[in-house]
């Protein structure tokens, strides 16, 4: 949700957005990518994947991948018109289309798209691009592959899976992932995205990375100085472990704050502002809320509700997508409703 209000939503291959906090949704797909689906053969189409980057109530993105190209819908209307760009790439796709593992927008002329390019035990390949013209031209950064011979080319580590990227402003970003590694799989860019370089985060003593079992995803920033990064670790027992990293001086350096333990699904979660957090087992009916950083951990039962995403816009109000339902709340998580169906 872009506000109390408005919002956009994905559901199955098609574009949805709410004008009313949810109670109805107008499908605004752009026309193009049914047409961009048919061209993937039957066996590949359960690995179509749309992304999407909405950068408020009027400016939006959508990638949409094909065999040989990306195309990369771009609304300045609020879904009512779009024009589209091609992305082409290097070696086209014969059954699975292209796989886009992270596609963000800093402003409405600065975006990147981290596609990967192969797979091989322990390591990943990708490939980074950039746009500073709102979409209509992407220039290829960076890297991560092979050469004939096995080695290494391109300044982004081929180790590790990819979870994807973001940034804090238009120069310094982060690749987040996990490793086989004994260390928590975290990358920053100080030039935009041409290099990259291994920073390090702290694991609290009782956890450990060891043999993959950390993994980290995207940070988000609330301002040039403060964001979250969340990151699993493992434990002494097996558990699921999640704990949400916190920078004060725009990620120059990170603190682990208390964990989420769970003994059986991943988390998810929705941070707000510097404040204000929330989180929850998948499929639970159980949401963790914390309103100091991180420090301490709440927790509000729900009777009937099963989690499975939370978006908040301010720190009463917030929707949660429940099985087939999807839920708000007006007083902080502590009591939800119905809104739709």
């Amino acid at each position: 949700m872009i506000d109390d209000k408005e919002g956009w939503a994905f559901s199955q291959n098609f574009l949805l957005k709410t004008q009313d906090s949810g109670r109805n949704w107008l499908n605004i797909t752009p026309a193009g990518i049914q047409a961009i689906l048919s061209t993937i053969p039957a066996q590949g189409v359960s690995s179509f994947e749309i992304k999407g980057a909405f950068l408020d109530g009027q400016n939006a993105w959508i990638a949409v991948p094909g065999l040989n190209q990306i195309t990369i819908f771009h609304t300045l209307d609020g879904g009512q018109t779009w024009r589209d760009a091609k992305l082409a790439v290097s070696a086209p796709q014969e059954i699975y289309p292209i796989q886009i593992s992270s596609f963000t927008f800093l402003n409405s002329q600065t975006g990147w798209l981290l596609r990967s390019t192969g797979m091989a035990t322990g390591h990943e390949f990708v490939e980074l691009y950039k746009t500073q013209n709102g979409g209509t031209t992407w220039d290829f950064v960076a890297q991560a592959n092979q050469n004939a011979s096995g080695e290494s080319i391109g300044s982004i580590t081929t180790a590790g899976q990819k979870t994807g990227i973001s940034f804090r402003d238009s120069m310094n970003g982060w690749l987040t992932g996990s490793t086989v590694g004994n260390v928590i799989f975290f990358y920053r860019t100080k030039d935009s995205g041409l290099t990259w370089g291994f920073q390090q985060l702290s694991i609290p003593t009782g956890y450990t990375a060891f043999n993959g079992s950390a993994s980290s995803y995207p940070p988000v920033f609330f301002n040039n100085k403060t964001g979250s990064v969340p990151v699993y670790l493992g434990g002494a027992t097996p558990s699921i472990n999640l704990f949400f990293y916190i920078t004060l001086d725009g990620g120059e350096s990170w603190k682990p704050t208390s964990p989420l333990i769970s003994q059986t699904n991943s988390f998810i979660w929705d941070w707000l502002d510097p404040s204000h957090g929330f989180a929850a087992i998948d499929g639970s009916n159980t949401i963790a809320i914390t309103t100091d950083g991180g420090k301490s951990w709440s927790e509000v039962l729900v009777n009937g509700a099963k989690f499975h995403q939370l978006d908040f816009v301010s720190p009463m109000t917030g929707w949660a997508i429940s099985d087939k339902s999807l839920l708000q709340t007006l007083d902080g998580g502590e009591n939800w409703h119905t809104v739709y169906p």
